[in-house]
């Protein structure tokens, strides 16, 4: 530029003008007018077009199996990335590590969408730094059958105090079973709680005086290390 010069630009068709250089950030394409005006010289006018695009974006499906053997698995899954301008397809395998990679250079809303695989439970989704995590967890579906739960109630000399409870589940049922009152006394737990396994539980609950502190004390005065637990959930105890 020569001396004496003064260079100014308008990025709204000449309406107004600035000394100072714009700057763009976001993605767009820009028209910026500039004017360079010089006593000794005939006032200079010129156009600019500039382009920002999107930096590319590398978008990532990751499958997560839990609970479950390599052959329990399907052996093609597929998914769908979302939010261009139009679905997409990726298959996913053992020999890709379940794994489906896009880049984009386009911007927008994308998301991943994934069929129900039978047998399966989706536990966890996470999105860290472009990276989506879906993990499926293996259920039990054998309804069929039916397992029973055993809940035995009692004291510390391994008296009974109160009727055992019996119940039967399918594997994979939620149960919830309230430990009944004793008058004078409290039970280590008072609620029994769990996911029926494909297997017969038993499951005894202590019950001490009502006085007991929460940190159960031995005949010798030490700590029991029992506190709000109940003995052996899911083994047998006698």
């Amino acid at each position: 530029v020569t001396e004496g010069t003064t260079v100014e630009y308008s990025t709204d068709n000449g309406n107004t003008w600035s000394t100072v250089r714009p700057e763009f950030t976001e993605v767009g394409v820009y028209h910026v007018y500039v004017r360079a005006t010089n006593p000794n010289y005939e006032t200079a006018y010129a156009v600019a077009t500039i382009t920002i695009k999107p930096a590319p974006v590398k978008l990532t499906f990751v499958k997560k199996w839990e609970n479950d053997k390599p052959e329990d698995r399907p052996a093609v899954m597929r998914v769908v990335l979302m939010g261009g301008p139009q679905a997409e397809l990726f298959t996913l395998t053992a020999a890709n590590n379940w794994t489906a990679t896009k880049t984009l250079t386009t911007s927008g809303e994308y998301y991943w969408i994934e069929p129900d695989t039978p047998g399966y439970k989706q536990t966890a989704v996470s999105t860290v730094n472009y990276v989506t995590t879906v993990t499926n967890t293996r259920i039990d579906t054998d309804t069929s059958s039916e397992y029973t739960l055993t809940i035995k109630y009692r004291y510390e000399d391994g008296r009974e105090a109160a009727p055992t409870y019996t119940g039967t589940y399918h594997p994979g049922d939620e149960y919830s079973v309230t430990s009944p009152d004793v008058p004078g006394y409290k039970p280590v737990i008072s609620v029994v709680t769990g996911t029926m396994p494909s297997r017969n539980v038993v499951v005894t609950v202590l019950y001490v005086p009502a006085d007991t502190p929460n940190e159960i004390i031995d005949e010798t005065g030490k700590p029991t290390g029992l506190k709000d637990a109940f003995i052996n959930t899911g083994d047998c105890f006698e």
